[in-house]
């Protein structure tokens, strides 16, 4: 392993994280994104902020879906740094979801609002430019905050967004963000 150099160490440990996340055993996928950073560090002038910002969101998802919020935040704030140095406005778009939804599942409906709103507002413009996985990110932060907005008796604002998201998922043909939708608009009618 010594022989490694740095560059490869951080492609194969982010290969073996993704595979693991993928297995859906974020601990063990932690330990390898971590150990990613580490050596991306080791590279100086030639590290890859881009890379470094997609692994911290990588690493936020895994602490997520284990419901350990704050260090979920911690990692999501750790991508935003770096993509905001880059002035990568999709990275801080994805970093800007994240951080909401780790808002959101801690009961911080209001910075989790805040933040997914702050998603809309950065995507509007960019539909025509952005991937359709990111289209689909759009799209389910649109349904995210039409359903927080209801559960907080925000009907018509709830009722929008989902249109919103509907939309896209349409344009997408995406049948289950389209059911999603549809199942929305039946609990807030």
């Amino acid at each position: 392993f010594s022989c490694k150099t740095p560059s490869i160490l951080v492609t194969e440990e982010q290969r073996t994280g993704d595979e693991l996340s993928n297995q859906y055993d974020y601990e063990k996928a932690i330990v390898h994104y971590k150990s990613s950073l580490a050596a991306s560090r080791q590279l100086g002038v030639y590290r890859n902020l881009e890379v470094e910002a997609d692994i911290c969101r990588k690493i936020s998802y895994a602490f997520s879906a284990q419901g350990k919020y704050p260090e979920a935040l911690e990692y999501a704030h750790y991508g935003l740094s770096r993509d905001s140095m880059l002035q990568n406005q999709l990275g801080i778009i994805e970093d800007y979801r994240e951080i909401g939804k780790a808002h959101l599942y801690m009961g911080d409906f209001k910075q989790g609002i805040a933040f997914l709103d702050s998603v809309v507002s950065l995507s509007e413009g960019l539909e025509s430019s952005i991937k359709s996985t990111k289209l689909t990110s759009l799209a389910d932060s649109y349904l995210t905050l039409s359903q927080v907005n209801s559960v907080l008796g925000r009907y018509s604002e709830a009722e929008t967004e989902c249109n919103s998201a509907l939309e896209i998922y349409e344009q997408l043909h995406n049948e289950t963000g389209q059911m999603e939708c549809f199942l929305q608009l039946g609990k807030i009618s």
